[in-house]
């Protein structure tokens, strides 16, 4: 456990394909005891996971993706990511005040009392801090990139050129999209402009256990 190569797991480049075979396999081990999805939805990667379970991609294809995006996240300046129980809101009002729309986004809706936010480490923490201020708690992530914020604009069009190389299916599985909150359309999911935005925009978890609800 305390090995160099065991501490690679908290490097992004690796923690993301791990986290792919992972989801894959907790999916087969309920597979095989039975248990089949109505609907699909995941979490940042776990879209990409999703949508190959749905049948959007190919496992071969799936992998390339998920490599692709961590290989380029991996890339990233150095970022903080910070939750928060601040609503999303109360959130963007604060970035207005402060003009920090173009250093500190909502990374992440987790739930109605747990909001991600990322970006620039100084700006982020001092968003963070004023939270504090308005009585909000707020509590740093363990990761050294702002994913889901303005330093992954960086890796768009790089991620774009490889996911417009992918072969697309329409979902066997109805996914409900973590950009939207509501029902994937199949037409748009199917599309290499949705997984280049999927980097870069909040991920609306909370909405989109709202509707699977």
């Amino acid at each position: 456990p305390d090995s160099p190569t065991a501490a690679l797991i908290h490097h992004t480049r690796y923690t993301q394909p791990a986290l792919f075979a992972h989801q894959i396999a907790l999916h087969k081990l309920l597979a095989a005891h039975g248990i089949q999805p109505d609907y699909l939805a995941g979490h940042s990667l776990g879209e990409l996971t999703a949508a190959h379970l749905a049948g959007i991609f190919d496992l071969q294809d799936a992998a390339r993706l998920v490599t692709a995006r961590a290989h380029l996240m991996a890339a990233l300046p150095e970022g903080a990511m910070i939750a928060t129980t601040a609503g999303e809101h109360d959130i963007h009002a604060l970035l207005e005040e402060h003009n920090a729309r173009d250093k500190v986004a909502v990374a992440a809706l987790n739930s109605p009392t747990n909001t991600v936010i990322a970006g620039d480490p100084h700006t982020t923490h001092h968003i963070a801090a004023e939270l504090s201020r308005r009585g909000h708690r707020t509590r740093p992530l363990q990761v050294r990139r702002a994913f889901h914020s303005p330093h992954t604009e960086a890796i768009l069009d790089a991620f774009q050129q490889v996911a417009a190389t992918v072969g697309y299916r329409r979902p066997t599985i109805p996914l409900v999209s973590t950009l939207t909150g509501q029902p994937a359309d199949p037409d748009q999911i199917t599309r290499a402009d949705y997984w280049t935005a999927q980097i870069r925009r909040t991920v609306r978890f909370a909405d989109a256990v709202t509707t699977l609800n």
